[in-house]
């Protein structure tokens, strides 16, 4: 990916969103976590293959109730999206094979069990015997999964999905001061209230309408693992292409500034 770009989540498999607790909602999550390294929104596709780890962040607390405000900020666009004639976005965020598997009854529960959280994420690659660490402030956030390989979830369990603290739902900058692309069309900057908006659709829209859970004829409007293919954007591209067809309009509703 281009200098400057912020990634957005990462594939999901099966979700049995007819649970109505926490512990047994994040018990039928991601049966699998795709090897081909669309588990999580790599910083560039060479990297697809590093492991994610996340790590406490030492911020105040009280930078997560952004999180749950512009939750709740899109569930209302949603409803009152969803009650009009032009229902594209909420009418998309919901599975055609399972009604359960929907933005109406998804973001109720996560907002009111906070199942959602805020993690430094970090890249594990290994070369030549050695492990590097680096910080993945290209990483906007991820879904509930596992590493390829690994048998222990990369979130805490209760959590269904979380952003990155040093990534563009906070910052408007990387690490080392370059600006998160501005280019529209599913690049809003960072750290304001559009992106942070078009990053959590991102997350939903893995959750819901995610290449594993929908039908074969329906591709075409399936959300696709970001990095299936090694050394490859063009899935992660396609997602930012679906994710504005579909949702463009409610995202730019949300101020960029």
């Amino acid at each position: 990916m281009e200098d400057g770009t912020y990634l957005g989540g990462g594939a999901v498999g099966l979700l049995n969103l007819s649970v109505t607790s926490t512990s047994g909602l994040v018990a039928e999550i991601a049966k699998r976590w795709s090897t081909g390294g669309g588990g999580g929104a790599w910083a560039n596709a060479d990297e697809s293959k590093a492991t994610l780890r996340v790590q406490v962040t030492q911020d105040p607390p009280g930078q997560e109730d952004v999180i749950r405000t512009r939750l709740m900020e899109i569930q209302a666009k949603l409803e009152t999206e969803a009650a009009g004639a032009n229902a594209t976005c909420s009418g998309w965020l919901q599975n055609p094979t399972d009604p359960t598997r929907s933005w109406s009854v998804f973001l109720p529960l996560t907002i009111s069990d906070h199942m959602y959280a805020r993690w430094i994420f970090r890249l594990e690659s290994r070369a030549g015997g050695r492990t590097t660490t680096k910080v993945a402030d290209l990483i906007a956030a991820t879904v509930q999964g596992k590493n390829p390989g690994e048998a222990d979830w990369v979130l805490p369990e209760q959590v269904l999905f979380a952003v990155n603290d040093v990534g563009a739902f906070y910052r408007s900058t990387t690490i080392d001061g370059q600006r998160y692309a501005e280019g529209g069309r599913g690049q809003y900057g960072g750290g304001n209230p559009r992106s942070q908006a078009e990053i959590l659709l991102h997350e939903l829209a893995h959750l819901f309408v995610g290449i594993d859970m929908m039908p074969a004829s329906m591709r075409t409007v399936s959300f696709l693992h970001d990095f299936a293919e090694e050394g490859s954007d063009r899935n992660q591209r396609a997602n930012r292409m679906l994710l504005d067809q579909k949702c463009g309009t409610l995202i730019r509703t949300f101020p960029q500034r």
